[in-house]
């Protein structure tokens, strides 16, 4: 479904970041070759370079396996994605459940 999404985004030539909730995910991400280009991430990494960072370039941020974003995550991730940019959340109901409070999917 990534791989869809981002072939699509790509022909409308926006700003595409893609992360996940852990390292591991991360890498599952980076093993395609089609991502590979986008340098997928974990949302912590993604959110650490962006408070660093006088601008965002992010205009698509799509984030795999959100089911594991509890409440705190989500409060970040909203304060780091401007109103006029898109936010993709993916996931199944087979993805474990955030380890802290709360369940936003």
């Amino acid at each position: 479904m990534i791989q869809a999404i981002t072939h699509v985004l790509s022909k409308i030539e926006v700003n595409i970041c893609l992360c996940a909730p852990t390292g591991k995910a991360a890498k599952r991400l980076d093993n395609i070759p089609s991502l590979k280009n986008l340098k997928p991430t974990t949302i912590h990494w993604l959110l650490e370079k962006l408070k660093n960072s006088t601008q965002s370039k992010i205009d698509v941020l799509i984030i795999d396996e959100f089911s594991m974003v509890d409440v705190k995550l989500m409060s970040q991730i909203i304060d780091l994605i401007k109103p006029e940019k898109m936010l993709i959340m993916i996931g199944d109901a087979n993805q474990l459940p955030s380890v802290s409070s709360g369940q936003v999917f």
